[in-house]
């Protein structure tokens, strides 16, 4: 296990857990979620080894291959900005949830406030596509309503 004390990515040792250096909403929300649930070092490898051992990934078995999808799981996460693909299919599989509900609130210029929302479950949010995945289809792309 690579020690990541002495990184000036190491935001676990942070109390607010580097939320103030987060460089766009998906790593700020990111780093929110790792403080409300006091995820200190030995969670996080914990979460590791259980993100590197699910089925799910397509991590190969040999300790120097789980050792390189390791490490770049970890620079991906401790990064001060983040796609959403990493934040979609990277962060939330890495802290496991049984679901994650997405919700916009929205206010207009008239006085109007709307609430948007989507809810992923463990399920989904590993098959969750991304309309740059198919540059063709870009355009066409209409995201998918779940529950």
């Amino acid at each position: 296990m690579s020690n990541h004390n002495n990184d000036s990515n190491d935001f676990l040792s942070d109390r607010n857990k580097g939320v103030h250096e987060a460089r766009n909403v998906l790593a700020r929300i990111f780093r929110q979620m790792l403080r409300d649930l006091h995820i200190d070092h030995t969670i996080w490898h914990r979460k590791m080894m259980g993100y590197l051992s699910d089925p799910r990934r397509v991590v190969a078995p040999t300790s120097q291959e789980r050792a390189y999808a390791r490490g770049n799981l970890n620079k991906e996460l401790r990064r001060p900005r983040m796609t959403w693909r990493t934040f979609s299919d990277k962060a939330i599989p890495f802290l496991n949830p049984l679901r994650v509900r997405f919700i916009i609130e929205a206010d207009w210029p008239n006085g109007k406030t709307t609430r948007h929302m989507t809810t992923l479950d463990r399920a989904a949010y590993a098959q969750e596509e991304h309309p740059e995945d198919h540059p063709d289809e870009s355009d066409k792309h209409e995201p998918s309503e779940t529950k």
